[in-house]
């Protein structure tokens, strides 16, 4: 998937409709991966009305900002073993996410939108990347770091080594 296959799905939604939601922990490797795509995509500035919230392990300490926005749809964006090529990315539907292993977290994503759906009408959305690795302390691993930055044609170049390296740790 690419960017421009990104905002085709959301189209119907104006820009300050969207809601979206940023999981994984950073000090799991790959798992990471769906937080650094929020930022990338907030710092885009082509959904600048959009509400964006960095959740990480715990969604549901962030549950009354997706309720007090009134949007019309939340995007979540985790990490997801959909045995995919490592950073691919692509729109997961809600029917497989039973049997998929979305994220290392505790929380069950169904039970978050239940809960929100108790109090607003929303639609929701689901962005899966495959990770590469998992494990405890590695930081980003480089095929993600590139494939997430290539989605909104970066180039890993523009950052000094320091600065890669604070993406990819």
């Amino acid at each position: 998937m690419n960017f421009n296959a990104f905002q085709n799905q959301l189209k119907s939604y104006t820009k300050d409709q969207l809601v979206f939601v940023g999981l994984g922990n950073p000090m799991r490797g790959d798992d990471g991966s769906g937080l650094i795509f929020l930022r990338l995509l907030a710092e885009s500035g082509q959904y600048s009305r959009s509400c964006f919230i960095e959740a990480g392990t715990n969604p549901e300490n962030d549950l009354q900002k997706i309720v007090d926005f009134k949007g019309k749809a939340v995007i979540f964006i985790d990490a997801a073993d959909f045995n995919g090529t490592p950073g691919e990315i692509r729109w997961l539907d809600k029917d497989s996410l039973t049997r998929l292993q979305i994220s290392t977290h505790a929380y069950s994503i169904t039970l978050v939108e239940r809960y929100i759906l108790h109090f607003h009408p929303y639609v929701f959305f689901y962005l899966g990347i495959q990770p590469e690795s998992k494990h405890f302390g590695e930081g980003l691993s480089e095929t993600l770091a590139r494939s997430v930055h290539s989605f909104f044609d970066r180039d890993l170049t523009e950052y000094s080594d320091s600065g890669l390296q604070s993406i990819l740790s």
